[in-house]
């Protein structure tokens, strides 16, 4: 109760001071302006899907990609090699991680979780922490490049997007 009521005058302050965007923050998780990391929402879904990965993206060169527009994220999977299940939904934007080409099959990559916190020399901005699986040296694995991805559906936060990978 005590934090309910705490979480309303937070929200109250937030509103009071002309901060819109509130609606993008996960319901329980700390408000704007804490020094913890705020949670984003998976944005609604596409055919039931906010997630999708992959180990043949068509474009080689490695990166992470922001889609926040319906032409960004068309590009994104024209990088991926095929094309978009649907429409970015509203309020919507893309996360991915592409890994470039590797050896073997048996490589992969996650995108773990993605929060609103302090980056250093750039202030406050979604930072999306992903891992990259590489196969143990005595796996079987195909004898093949691959060119492993990964792509999450979020709901859409202004700002700068930091990529960190998770050590």
């Amino acid at each position: 109760m005590r934090l309910t009521i705490i979480g309303l005058f937070a929200a109250t302050a937030l509103l009071a001071a002309g901060c819109d965007t509130l609606s993008h923050y996960a319901a329980g998780e700390p408000l704007p302006g804490t020094k913890a990391a705020l949670s984003i929402d998976r944005a609604d879904s596409i055919g039931n899907a906010t997630s999708w990965q992959g180990d043949q993206a068509a474009r080689p060169q490695p990166g992470p990609v922001t889609a926040r527009t319906g032409e960004e994220w068309k590009a994104l999977w024209r990088d991926i090699g095929r094309e978009a299940p649907g429409d970015l939904p509203p309020r919507a934007m893309a996360l991915a991680v592409l890994l470039g080409e590797r050896p073997t099959g048996g490589y992969a990559v996650t995108i773990e979780d993605w929060s609103i916190q302090p980056v250093p020399g750039v202030g406050r901005a979604l930072v999306v922490t992903w891992r990259e699986k590489v196969p143990p040296k005595d796996a079987v694995v195909t004898q093949a490049l691959t060119r492993p991805w990964d792509i999450q559906l979020v709901r859409a936060v202004d700002g700068p997007v930091h990529f960190a990978k998770a050590e």
